[in-house]
């Protein structure tokens, strides 16, 4: 089977095309579409889908229930295009698979075409909309779209199979996933002589068009609905995943071939036709260090030219007048100016020479930088469909919150737009938040910093400003996220043009591999763009993948095995950014001194914060006693801050009131934010409770409580208050190799707060090694989520909560010690969970599920005889939400352990590679000792309750309090 990539299918001559042979009698069309309706809130996006077929057809509908029947025949039935329609129900089984197979198989040979469509909303991923519409686009993506794929299919005899490409969030993880070997043996019983590749090709999503004689033989093989499982939210390993993945080598079985292709056509839309098209002016940021107009820019600026009225090209490099009057016939205005603050600089020298109220007189300013090539096609699809959405501002793709801010030497990295191609709306550009910002903006030739107080800036302070922002390719968040990198655009160009973006990074070319620079040149072939852009993705730089200097040294590995642990993915990119910056820019200017005595103020500092004898004179009495909480930021999760906040609610109804203040946040720009913030995120967090984006409104309280090291530094000079708490989840010095930061964080626990510690191993660290005063808490898990449940696989499953970019999390004893066991048993198959790590060789049978959304840890504990967690500083919830759900916990010993784990509750481990081995095994021989550990851990987790140790917390900060008012 050969692979011919991404077919970009561009409309077609409607009057060419005889098709007449389509259109027969609407008693007797040749084609069928069969659906699966599960989810039936998505019925409209279903008629829109259908009514654009331009022939005659049938329609079979399946679902499971007598009441989504009904609405179908109400919502759907009245408003489609077909023939007959015609709605069965079938038991919720194998998916939306077994339906098709079942509706289908007597009548399958009364069409020539058929097509599979379903209500896709999957609810173990968190862009499962977003797929479903991007199947429904590339499958039924309107009437134009539609001739052209059956022009195609009826001009090609042989071509059997139509499917979309692989939704790029998801193409990582588009393996056999063990159904190789059972689509063999089915390809047999039908007849097919198929040899299959290492990677499959297949409908992932199961949405396609088929010539009835490519598929037939399935659906004569007699299948039934007791062939598959009643669902119960399988991720793989059934029946419905094996057909999922044969259809293209079905239909090659046959004598067929398939064609991957994706819908390029735009479709006008009537009531966009009479709306005035937008005034818009664009100021492009121009940098090439050989002082020259590439071809790419110039051709960048040609295709601009049609979508805006006036075009202002500013340079930050030395152009001669030759390369100037490249510029002359497509831009208004060229302005050079002195290389000094990157594409930021450029952008503020012309805001401030042109005016801000002339800028204002435009429907939209634009602001791009010449980083990409492009746009690979006209941007007019884009303008409209953005208006459509009416966003205050957008940009093509977004850079998603991230907790590791190391990149631009921030704690952390808010959601913003990427720069490079930025649109605002005439009333932004009227605001004085925007103006504002430019005008403060202080250009730097440090690049860390022209990213960390510009491109991650902007955003979120227009947001604070009421402003609204998108992105034309939304899905570009879950790509960051999804492929844990730090350079999206770069690692994955194949992956964003198949999403449909107009443009490609020039940096890409160095991160591309092999297999994805054929596939994206393939795709620019399709293309009517110049012959440059192809041949600049055809050139193979250096070091990239194919080039001259490949080889894999092992030297060079461990040394980015070694900075991979030392600063995690960030700072690889971080590395692999600044090389690709020297080779396509030469040496960067040199960078401004590190601001090191600006960012450690918050130790430095010790000027005190009196008391305000009057606000205290004012509490003194208080039967309500008021509570101060220093918080560092947060992101959506955040397991520390959940516990945090259970407490906090809880203590609203115990003669307490809290007010939380936000210590040095980079992510929430105001109060309305922060709070709009945790009402949707952490809806566990009591309404009464009070929230502030800043400690510089910290008035006095009864009682104040750091809560993360650096916070500590605040409450140590902040004396408007009558006790000073120190809430300690975890031994923070740890989280660093030894040195200033260990040291700095060591400090604070000499500071004289008292301690309320989560659990005892910190309570005893506390008061012996530091000689505090502190009291402890337990843990309990949330009774909604963690269920138990019975196992459903009859796999000997370990389940690893898997940590790589976590030392304390101990991944590498952990990882060699499964090693151990799966050579001796070879019928365990090892869960890992917590991180992605397909990036590691894993010899043994494994499943990688990276990181998963809560709702779905229980289901995964129950479904594993034994789950491996390690840690090296204190417990977290993972052993007691593991026991809960009917599975058994492996914890590392010692006392950051014993605390809350013991031997009649779990099995325990020395960090042995070892002894975890021998133990894993003994356990899953021993069947009733395992089954008498899980039933003791059951009952120990059901024994624990967060109100309780809430009491515990309660009369820690009433001793203090009372004990400090004494004083």
């Amino acid at each position: 089977m050969q692979d011919k990539g991404i077919q970009r299918v561009e409309a077609v001559s409607e009057a060419g095309i005889q098709l007449d042979r389509l259109d027969w009698k609407r008693e007797n069309p040749a084609i069928a579409v069969q659906i699966h309706v599960f989810f039936t809130e998505v019925i409209g996006e279903l008629l829109e889908a259908v009514n654009a077929i331009p022939y005659a057809y049938d329609c079979y509908i399946s679902t499971d229930t007598a009441e989504k029947k009904k609405r179908i025949e109400e919502e759907f039935v009245p408003h489609c295009t077909a023939g007959q329609i015609r709605i069965e129900i079938f038991p919720n089984r194998g998916r939306d698979v077994a339906p098709f197979l079942m509706q289908m198989k007597d009548v399958i040979n009364d069409y020539k075409y058929i097509a599979h469509l379903h209500t896709k909303k999957s609810e173990t991923v968190d862009f499962g909309d977003q797929w479903r519409r991007f199947l429904y686009e590339n499958v039924c993506g309107g009437r134009a779209y539609l001739l052209a794929l059956f022009e195609r299919m009826e001009r090609e005899d042989k071509l059997g199979l139509i499917i979309p490409p692989f939704y790029p969030v998801i193409e990582k993880g588009a393996k056999w996933a063990g159904t190789k070997s059972e689509i063999e043996l089915i390809l047999k019983r039908v007849g097919g002589n198929v040899l299959l590749p290492k990677e499959p090709v297949f409908p992932a999503g199961t949405m396609f068009w088929a010539k009835t004689a490519a598929v037939r033989p399935l659906f004569e093989l007699g299948y039934t609905q007791e062939d598959f499982p009643d669902e119960a939210g399988q991720v793989n390993d059934t029946l419905a995943h094996v057909i999922e993945r044969i259809w293209v080598y079905l239909a090659e079985g046959q004598g067929y071939t398939y064609r991957i292709c994706r819908n390029a056509i735009e479709e006008k839309k009537e009531e966009e036709a009479c709306e005035a098209p937008q005034s818009r002016i664009m100021l492009y940021a121009h940098y090439d260090r050989e002082d020259r107009v590439s071809d790419l820019d110039l051709e960048s600026l040609k295709a601009m030219r049609s979508d805006v009225d006036e075009l202002v090209f500013i340079s930050n490099s030395r152009l001669t007048e030759k390369e100037k009057k490249k510029v002359a016939g497509v831009s208004d205005r060229v302005w050079l100016r002195e290389n000094k603050g990157y594409d930021f600089g450029a952008w503020k020298y012309g805001m401030e020479r042109l005016g801000f109220d002339y800028l204002a007189e435009f429907g939209q300013v634009i602001l791009m930088n010449n980083s990409s090539v492009g746009p690979i096609y006209g941007l007019k699809m884009v303008f409209d469909r953005m208006r459509r959405e009416q966003k205050d501002f957008w940009g093509i793709t977004l850079y998603p919150y991230c907790a590791d801010g190391s990149f631009i030497n921030e704690p952390y990295i808010p959601e913003h737009i990427q720069s490079y191609f930025v649109v605002f709306n005439q009333n932004v550009v009227q605001s004085e938040v925007f103006r504002n910002f430019w005008k403060e903006y202080r250009p730097s030739d440090d690049f860390t910093e022209t990213v960390a107080r510009g491109e991650t800036k902007l955003t979120p302070m227009l947001v604070q400003g009421g402003f609204t922002y998108g992105a034309y390719l939304p899905e570009s968040r879950d790509l960051v996220q999804w492929f844990q990198t730090g350079q999206p655009q770069n690692e994955l160009a194949y992956q964003y043009a198949v999403l449909g973006s107009p443009f490609l990074k020039k940096k890409a070319v160095y991160f591309l591999t092999i297999e994805n620079r054929k596939k994206l040149l393939s795709y620019l072939e399709q293309l009517p763009v110049p012959e440059c852009y192809a041949e600049f993705f055809s050139q193979i730089p250096e070091g990239a993948e194919g080039g001259s200097n490949t080889e894999k040294k092992p030297g060079l590995m461990l040394r980015g095995a070694r900075l991979f642990r030392r600063e995690g993915i960030r700072g690889v990119s971080r590395k692999l950014y600044h090389k690709t910056y020297q080779k396509l820019r030469g040496p960067q200017p040199q960078p401004e001194k590190s601001k090191l005595i600006e960012y450690y103020t918050f130790a430095t500092n010790r000027t005190p914060i009196p008391l305000n004898r009057e606000e205290y004179e004012t509490h003194r009495e208080d039967s309500v006693k008021i509570l101060n909480w220093i918080i560092p930021d947060m992101g959506e999760g955040s397991g520390g801050h959940i516990n945090m906040f259970r407490f906090i609610s809880r203590l609203e109804d115990m003669g307490f009131h809290s007010r939380l203040y936000l210590f040095q946040s980079l992510l929430y720009q105001d109060d309305a934010h922060i709070r709009g913030f945790l009402a949707e995120k952490f809806p566990m967090l009591d309404s009464r409770v009070e929230v502030y984006q800043d400690v510089s409104s910290m008035g006095f309280a009864h009682g104040t409580i750091a809560t993360f090291w650096q916070t500590a530094y605040y409450l140590r000079r902040f004396e408007n208050t009558l006790s000073k708490f120190y809430f300690i989840q975890d031994y923070e010095p740890a989280f660093y190799a030894p040195g200033s930061d260990y040291e700095l964080a060591d400090a604070t626990y000499r500071f004289g707060f008292r301690g309320i510690t989560a659990g005892d191993w910190l309570k005893e660290l506390m008061t012996e090694k530091y000689g505090m005063q502190a009291d402890s808490f337990g843990f309990s898990y949330d009774r909604d989520t963690y269920v138990r449940k019975e196992k459903k696989s009859l796999k000997k499953r370990v389940f690893f909560y898997a940590r790589p970019v976590t030392p304390r999390r101990d991944f590498e004893i952990g990882f060699l010690a499964l090693q151990e066991l799966c050579s001796r048993r070879k019928d365990v198959e090892i869960i890992f969970a917590g991180w992605d790590v397909s990036d590691y060789v894993i010899p043994f049978p494994h499943k990688n599920l990276g990181i998963l959304p809560v709702s779905r840890l229980s289901e995964v504990y129950a479904d594993c005889e034994l789950c491996l967690v390690l840690s090296h500083t204190n417990l977290s919830l993972l052993p007691l939400e593991i026991m809960a759900s009917g599975s058994v916990a492996v914890c590392s010993k010692g006392r950051n352990s014993s605390w809350l784990v013991n031997e009649t509750n779990a099995v325990l481990v020395e960090y042995s590679v070892k002894d975890i081995a021998d133990k894993l095994e003994y356990y899953l021989t021993h069947e009733r000792e395992l089954e008498e550990i899980r039933e003791r851990g059951i009952a120990f987790a059901q024994s624990t309750s967060w109100d309780k140790e809430a009491e515990k917390v309660r009369d820690a900060l009433l001793k203090g309090i009372t004990e400090d008012e004494e004083k």
